[in-house]
């Protein structure tokens, strides 16, 4: 049985330290929406208060859409392997599918991802004889790597899975969950990015291409800077955007300059988390911070270019 296709069913799976960037999530996705109450929110976390789950059903209930918070079963990721700032309930999104089949489709989003667009249209994509949708790794060297060592084309895509465009019943019919939880468990030596890697692995070929403003990770902006890539002009200026901060350079973190700083700092300000100070800054705090950022990228956009020139010297010596 299906659900109504003017529900929009949108995982998210968190601990009670990313809590907070869960919200801002979800109040970001709400805001640049015309219909916010066709959204259905399903929060998997396994240590959630009380008060933090009340913190977000009131961020979904501001905007008319619907919340689910629910415990998942961790047993059954006791063999996964786990590293500093990557915790166990992360992998929830690999059974969360297996959960929410009467939807058509459904979609996952990391909680480090800023959403300035309307998913209602990536709700619309035809997966056609594909298991999922998402968008491929910009330019980035462990990709040749990846494919080299896995036995793939050089030129296959390595799909980033921070935003992940689900056929559930399908995900399910063929455990998918149980096979990528497998072989990263049979393959913890080697992983780079844990579940990114056994979904990229145990799917190969059976992932859909979206454009790159669907996941549009924010280190292409530091890139760009420093004069490394052009990917961020290319596919991001001017256009409206899911911004995921991969890596350790996140929003919330002191002394860190980030793309749409101030936007993320705005939506925080809306959610019941806005008074932790872990999290949230003072107008002037946020204007210093922005200036030692850009004073870093500067610096480090310096020290690329002069190496760059000393390169050419040797060269044309």
């Amino acid at each position: 049985m299906t659900a109504e296709t003017t529900t929009y069913p949108v995982v998210l799976a968190t601990d009670e330290n990313y809590a907070a960037p869960c919200g801002v999530v979800m109040e970001s996705l709400l805001q640049n929406t015309d219909a916010p109450s066709k959204f259905a929110f399903f929060i998997f976390g396994s240590d959630l208060s009380v008060e933090t789950q009340e913190k977000l059903r009131s961020v979904a209930d501001c905007h008319g859409a619907t919340i689910d918070v629910r415990t998942p079963n961790m047993e059954r990721l006791n063999n996964l392997p786990l590293r500093e700032g990557f915790s166990a309930d992360a992998y929830n999104k690999l059974y969360a599918p297996n959960e929410l089949q009467e939807f058509e489709k459904l979609l996952y989003l990391d909680c480090d991802v800023l959403v300035e667009r309307d998913v209602r249209s990536l709700f619309a994509t035809d997966l056609g004889d594909h298991l999922a949708a998402a968008v491929p790794n910009g330019p980035a060297p462990f990709i040749a790597e990846f494919n080299k060592k896995h036995g793939f084309p050089s030129d296959d895509p390595v799909f980033n899975t921070g935003v992940l465009l689900v056929d559930p019943e399908r995900w399910a019919r063929e455990r998918v969950a149980e096979r990528v939880a497998e072989w990263i468990a049979n393959n913890s030596d080697q992983l780079i990015y844990r579940d990114q890697d056994g979904i990229n692995v145990v799917l190969n070929g059976a992932i859909k291409s979206l454009s790159p403003q669907w996941n549009m990770e924010a280190r292409h902006y530091r890139e760009w800077w420093m004069g490394i890539s052009e990917w961020w002009p290319q596919e991001a200026e001017g256009r409206d955007l899911i911004v995921h901060y991969t890596g350790a350079r996140k929003p919330w973190r002191q002394w860190v300059y980030v793309p749409r700083l101030l936007a993320y700092h705005s939506c925080l300000d809306r959610t019941p988390f806005s008074s932790q100070k872990s999290m949230s800054q003072s107008p002037l705090s946020s204007k210093i911070h922005r200036l030692v950022g850009w004073g870093q990228l500067l610096l480090e956009a310096g020290r690329v270019q002069v190496g760059r020139f000393k390169q050419r010297v040797l060269e044309t010596e």
